[in-house]
């Protein structure tokens, strides 16, 4: 009996069956080659996400030590002058030229040499180029602000009504309500006894201020403040709008502002918040703060009381 077709059946069947296995073991393995190449892919932009980052993050804490230097050096009578890395083009590339023009017309030059105006120290922001980062500045005397445990009610008021008429008026009576109420105090060597509000941030902690309107009201509010009133020599422009100055004391403040002239605390020994923003070719950004004592007295003295510091891979903008 003639079985030779019922093998080559077989065969046709047998073949069939390792054909699709073999197709299915390649897909398989492309499949496994797919996630492996996605993996090393996400892996490498997650790498180069946090390259940028530390990057920039160490570019903000080197502006901090910069502007640092920069108001040491002029409390001992002196300007620094700009290093390699400060002379040489600053935005590298198409993608900075953007940041480059925007900034440049937004922002002053960080005065470094002794024929320009010293830095204000009213929160005024400055550029300065290092390298292929670009830095932002600012020194914001804390005698500028309004102080939450001792300052004026009226100004207290304005200023929280202008930054966010709706919010605003019912937040600043709960903070003099606080503050009505008996406290312990709580001294420290640079905190004059902020017994109802110890830091700023207790405005969003006990829930007096929404997150939006604390964004906008932290900059301008301080509880290491000497007096009632902001300095107006420092006071940041929405905070010198809350004091109602006459139209001659408004004149008078302007260019004593504009000459940069000192504060009396400046040779006792001032207290400032210093901020650098770093920004990057690519886009990323990182911040820097620190709350400093700077002493004009002898040689000059500084001492860092509060660093903190903080990047994020987002678009910049010269708007905020």
């Amino acid at each position: 009996m003639d079985n030779r077709p019922a093998v080559k059946e077989a065969s046709k069947r047998d073949g069939g069956v390792a054909l699709f296995i073999a197709i299915w073991v390649l897909a398989l393995v492309a499949t496994i080659a797919l996630a492996v190449t996605r993996d090393a892919r996400t892996s490498a932009l997650i790498a180069g996400n946090e390259r940028s980052a530390v990057k920039a993050r160490a570019a903000a804490e080197a502006g901090i030590e910069r502007l640092a230097l920069t108001l040491l050096a002029e409390a001992a009578g002196r300007r620094l002058a700009p290093t390699a890395a400060e002379t040489a083009p600053p935005w590298l590339g198409d993608r900075s030229s953007g940041i480059a023009q925007e900034s440049a017309t937004r922002y002053a030059a960080l005065p470094l040499l002794g024929n320009g105006p010293a830095v204000a120290l009213d929160g005024r922001r400055y550029r300065l180029a290092f390298g292929e980062v670009l830095l932002i500045l600012s020194a914001q005397a804390e005698t500028g602000k309004v102080d939450l445990n001792r300052g004026d009610a009226t100004v207290l008021r304005t200023l929280f009504q202008r930054l966010d008429p709706d919010e605003g008026p019912a937040a600043a009576e709960q903070v003099l309500a606080r503050r009505a109420r008996p406290a312990g105090a709580r001294v420290s060597p640079w905190r004059l006894r902020a017994e109802h509000f110890n830091q700023v941030s207790d405005l969003a902690r006990l829930g007096i201020v929404s997150a939006p309107l604390y964004a906008r009201l932290a900059p301008y509010l301080t509880v290491t403040g000497r007096n009632p009133l902001p300095d107006p020599l420092t006071a940041p422009p929405p905070v010198l709008a809350s004091m109602a100055l006459g139209r001659a004391a408004a004149d008078e403040v302007e260019a004593l502002r504009s000459a940069a002239q000192r504060p009396r605390d400046w040779r006792e020994g001032l207290i400032l918040t210093l901020r650098a923003e770093a920004v990057l070719p690519d886009g990323t950004r990182a911040e820097a703060r620190a709350l400093t004592r700077i002493s004009s007295s002898a040689a000059g003295s500084l001492t860092y009381l509060e660093r903190d510091a903080h990047a994020y891979p987002t678009a910049w903008s010269a708007s905020r």
